[in-house]
Protein backbone atom coordinates (compact mmCIF):
# COMPACT_ATOMS: atom_id res chain seq x y z
CA UNK A 1 0.00 0.00 0.00
CA UNK A 2 1.22 3.49 -1.00
CA UNK A 3 0.70 5.88 2.37
CA UNK A 4 0.99 9.42 2.07
CA UNK A 5 1.50 11.34 5.79
CA UNK A 6 1.00 14.73 5.16
CA UNK A 7 0.99 15.72 8.35
CA UNK A 8 4.10 17.06 10.97
CA UNK A 9 4.09 13.56 12.74
CA UNK A 10 3.64 10.01 12.32
CA UNK A 11 0.91 8.40 13.82
CA UNK A 12 1.66 8.04 17.68
CA UNK A 13 -1.54 5.86 18.75
CA UNK A 14 -1.96 2.44 18.08
CA UNK A 15 -4.43 1.61 15.62
CA UNK A 16 -4.59 -0.94 13.16
CA UNK A 17 -5.11 -1.19 8.97
CA UNK A 18 -7.83 -3.01 8.06
CA UNK A 19 -9.85 -4.42 5.03
CA UNK A 20 -13.72 -5.09 5.12
CA UNK A 21 -14.78 -7.32 2.34
CA UNK A 22 -18.44 -6.89 1.48
CA UNK A 23 -20.87 -9.15 -0.12
CA UNK A 24 -22.08 -8.09 -3.32
CA UNK A 25 -24.93 -10.15 -3.35
CA UNK A 26 -25.42 -9.87 0.63
CA UNK A 27 -24.24 -6.90 1.96
CA UNK A 28 -25.03 -7.74 5.78
CA UNK A 29 -22.18 -10.41 4.89
CA UNK A 30 -19.04 -8.56 5.82
CA UNK A 31 -15.65 -10.07 6.81
CA UNK A 32 -13.18 -7.64 8.51
CA UNK A 33 -9.43 -8.67 7.95
CA UNK A 34 -6.69 -7.09 10.37
CA UNK A 35 -3.80 -6.61 8.44
CA UNK A 36 -0.23 -6.74 9.71
CA UNK A 37 0.27 -3.46 8.20
CA UNK A 38 2.30 -0.51 10.78
CA UNK A 39 1.36 3.29 10.90
CA UNK A 40 3.81 4.12 12.89
CA UNK A 41 6.27 3.61 10.20
CA UNK A 42 4.58 5.89 7.88
CA UNK A 43 6.77 9.48 8.83
CA UNK A 44 5.68 12.79 7.13
CA UNK A 45 5.83 12.19 3.56
CA UNK A 46 5.05 9.24 1.19
CA UNK A 47 5.92 5.80 2.32
CA UNK A 48 5.08 1.93 1.35
CA UNK A 49 3.56 -0.39 3.75
CA UNK A 50 3.91 -3.87 2.83
CA UNK A 51 1.81 -6.23 3.95
CA UNK A 52 -0.10 -9.21 3.85
CA UNK A 53 -3.63 -11.38 5.04
CA UNK A 54 -4.92 -13.96 5.23
CA UNK A 55 -8.80 -14.39 4.04
CA UNK A 56 -10.71 -16.17 6.72
CA UNK A 57 -11.94 -19.56 5.65
CA UNK A 58 -15.64 -18.71 6.59
CA UNK A 59 -15.42 -16.05 3.67
CA UNK A 60 -17.67 -17.87 0.70
CA UNK A 61 -16.94 -17.89 -3.03
CA UNK A 62 -17.97 -14.78 -4.68
CA UNK A 63 -17.51 -10.89 -5.50
CA UNK A 64 -16.40 -8.61 -2.56
CA UNK A 65 -16.29 -5.13 -2.31
CA UNK A 66 -12.90 -4.45 -0.45
CA UNK A 67 -13.03 -1.44 1.65
CA UNK A 68 -9.96 0.33 4.12
CA UNK A 69 -10.22 1.36 7.61
CA UNK A 70 -7.71 2.48 10.19
CA UNK A 71 -9.65 0.97 13.44
CA UNK A 72 -9.39 0.89 16.86
CA UNK A 73 -7.67 -2.67 18.09
CA UNK A 74 -10.14 -3.45 20.51
CA UNK A 75 -13.51 -3.14 18.36
CA UNK A 76 -12.17 -2.94 15.01
CA UNK A 77 -14.69 -0.52 14.34
CA UNK A 78 -12.92 2.96 11.97
CA UNK A 79 -11.75 5.96 13.91
CA UNK A 80 -9.41 7.81 11.71
CA UNK A 81 -10.84 10.08 8.94
CA UNK A 82 -8.35 9.47 5.61
CA UNK A 83 -7.96 12.85 3.25
CA UNK A 84 -8.98 10.28 0.42
CA UNK A 85 -12.43 9.54 -1.27
CA UNK A 86 -15.23 6.78 -0.96
CA UNK A 87 -16.21 6.95 2.21
CA UNK A 88 -18.55 5.45 3.48
CA UNK A 89 -21.23 5.91 6.18
CA UNK A 90 -19.73 3.40 8.45
CA UNK A 91 -16.17 5.03 8.56
CA UNK A 92 -14.91 2.55 5.83
CA UNK A 93 -13.48 3.71 2.50
CA UNK A 94 -14.17 1.59 -0.91
CA UNK A 95 -11.11 0.96 -2.72
CA UNK A 96 -12.38 -1.72 -5.45
CA UNK A 97 -13.57 -5.13 -5.45
CA UNK A 98 -12.19 -8.82 -5.78
CA UNK A 99 -13.19 -12.51 -6.48
CA UNK A 100 -12.98 -14.58 -3.83
CA UNK A 101 -12.86 -18.18 -5.61
CA UNK A 102 -11.52 -21.50 -2.82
Amino acid sequence: MNWENKGVAPVYNTFEVALQLVSKTNPEKRFTVVTDGDLKTVFPGSAEMKSSLTIPAEVEDGEYDVELGVVDPTTKKPVVNLAIAGKTADGWYKMGAITVSN
